[in-house]
């Protein structure tokens, strides 16, 4: 009798796991570890060279409020992709921030400045990611813009280059916020201030995805540029180092 009962625990035990769900996977892979738009080798392509502005600084992207707002009640959450992080002293959701600079940047013949480095936003629920892994800003005439290669549910809809955000040359040359000159802790720098940033198609049904009422043709954010000297590219490093995000 204690056999059979033994037994009939353990039939009952297989049939009752065999309906117990699985332990879920990670829901989508990651953006390739090496950025899709990077730096300048010019050994291995010859369609780049090591060009730019200045040899340190550093640019952030503050979201617009309610950009900021919706992404919080969504419970968005992003992870940064190096040399990424969240904006120093900002709330989690507040922008991004990330060194510029001849030391990881470069330039392209078809008019590009490339940028290694990303983010992979999840929605609350973990079971939707919008993420991406090097970033280009090809200089445009009148609206320029940055392009990336979007991953949006492990899934590339849009390609390896498509655009994300539109900026306005002439509200850069008209508000007089391109050059200035500046001075970061003292250091001289020079470099734009709070142009604004434009979501297109694409970038907003990323943010839809995670569940955030993002519409094409809105002001996502501002983005502030500081270039200047290797001391700037310090700063940056030491900003780096102590930035929010992950």
């Amino acid at each position: 009798m204690r056999l059979t009962r033994i037994l009939a625990a353990t039939v009952a035990a297989v049939t009752l796991s065999s309906f117990a769900p699985a332990v879920a996977a990670p829901a989508h892979p990651n953006p390739p570890v090496e950025p899709t738009q990077a730096g300048c080798d010019m050994e291995k392509d010859p369609g780049c060279f090591n060009l730019y502005a200045a040899p340190g600084g550093w640019a952030k992207i503050d979201f617009d409020p309610d950009v900021q707002q919706a992404l919080d009640d969504a419970g968005v959450s992003f992870k940064f992709i190096a040399p990424w992080k969240g904006v120093p002293g900002g709330a989690a959701n507040s922008g991004v921030y990330m060194p510029v600079g001849s030391r990881l940047d470069g330039m392209r013949w078809d008019t590009r400045i490339t940028y290694p480095g990303g983010w992979i936003a999840s929605s609350k629920d973990k079971k939707h990611t919008f993420s991406f892994n090097g970033a280009s800003l090809r200089i445009e005439p009148l609206v320029t813009g940055f392009y990336v290669a979007p991953w949006l549910d492990g899934k590339q809809p849009y390609g390896k280059d498509a655009k994300m955000l539109n900026m306005s040359i002439i509200q850069a040359l008209t508000e007089g916020t391109l050059f200035g000159p500046h001075f970061d802790d003292g250091k001289f720098a020079w470099g734009p201030t709070g142009i604004r940033l434009f979501s297109t198609v694409e970038f907003a049904k990323g943010f839809q995805m995670l569940g955030v009422p993002v519409k094409a043709g809105q002001e996502i954010g501002k983005i502030t540029v500081r270039w200047g000297s290797e001391q700037l590219w310090d700063k940056t490093r030491d900003h780096l180092m102590g930035a929010t995000g992950q």
